[in-house]
C-alpha cells in the first residue's frame, strides 16, 4: 500500500506547492493522476521517489515512512520502483540496450531469460532497431520509450510515470498503456500522470484529481476493458 497523509511541500518560506494532500493506493491498483499544469503532480512523484521530503505530513511506501529511511534504505526502496519522468535520464555512455537492462544488471551479469526480456520490451516500444544506439542520437520520443522500457523491465512493485505518452504517436501511446496494464495484472501498483483525454477515455481507471496543490479527490472507478 502507498499512502500520503496530510502532505505539505514548501519551497522556501513563501512558495507552497502541496497543501495537506492525502490519498491511498492499494497494492495492485491502477490510478491516473490528473489536473492542470502546475498543480503539483511532478512534485508528488518526486516525493514518492524520495527525491524530496515533505515539509509536513508523512509518506508510507511498502510499510515504511520515508522520513525514517537512511541513504542505503532509500536505494533499496527505489529498486522496488519503476520511474518515468519527462526527462528520460538515460545514461549517455551506455547504449539503449544497456540503459534498459540497467535495473537487471545491478544484480550481476544478465541471464539468458533476462536478455530475452530486455529485447522483447525494446521490441514492444519500437526500439528493436536502436539497441546499440547512444542516447545522444535518439529523438525525444525514442528517449522516452527507452526510459519506459527501463522502468518496466524488472517488473517493479510500484510504477510511477509522468506524462509517459507525451512524445509518442497515438498508436505507440496505446501500446505503452497496454504494457502498463499488463504489468498491473501481474501485481504492480501503477500511478500515471497524464493530460491525454483519449488515454483517459480508452483506459477508464480511477483518477486522482489535483488542483492548486490543495485539492485531491477520487473520480468513481469505472469498469476497465482489458483487451489488447
Amino acid at each position: 500500500m502507498i499512502q500520503l497523509d496530510n502532505v505539505t511541500l514548501e519551497y522556501g518560506k513563501s512558495t507552497r506547492v502541496l497543501n495537506n494532500v492525502s490519498f491511498q493506493l492499494e497494492s495492485g491498483s491502477f490510478h491516473f493522476l490528473t489536473g492542470p499544469s502546475g498543480a503539483g503532480k511532478t512534485s508528488i512523484f518526486k516525493l514518492m521517489y524520495m527525491d524530496l521530503l515533505p515539509s509536513e505530513g508523512n509518506i508510507t511506501l511498502f510499510g515504511r515512512n520515508t522520513k525514517t529511511l537512511d541513504r542505503d534504505e532509500i536505494s533499496m526502496m527505489r529498486r522496488k520502483m519503476g520511474l518515468v519522468f519527462q526527462d528520460s535520464n538515460l545514461l549517455p555512455h551506455l547504449s539503449v540496450r544497456e540503459n534498459v537492462a540497467l535495473p537487471l544488471s545491478l544484480h550481476g551479469p544478465l541471464k539468458d531469460e533476462q536478455t530475452k526480456c530486455v529485447n522483447e520490451i525494446l521490441d514492444w516500444v519500437g526500439l528493436s532497431h536502436r539497441l546499440n544506439a547512444c542516447p545522444s542520437t535518439l529523438s525525444g520520443g525514442e528517449k522516452q520509450r527507452a526510459a519506459i522500457a527501463r522502468a518496466v523491465v524488472s517488473r517493479p512493485r510500484f510504477l510511477i510515470a509522468d506524462e509517459p505518452t507525451g512524445n509518442v504517436d497515438d498508436e505507440m501511446a496505446r501500446r505503452i498503456m497496454y504494457l502498463f496494464a499488463e504489468l498491473n495484472k501481474h501485481g504492480t501498483t501503477v500511478l500515471i500522470a497524464t493530460h491525454d483525454a483519449s488515454i483517459l477515455k480508452a483506459f477508464p481507471y480511477p483518477r486522482l484529481y489535483l488542483r492548486g496543490g490543495n485539492v485531491i479527490k477520487k473520480v468513481p472507478e469505472q469498469t476497465v476493458k482489458r483487451t489488447a
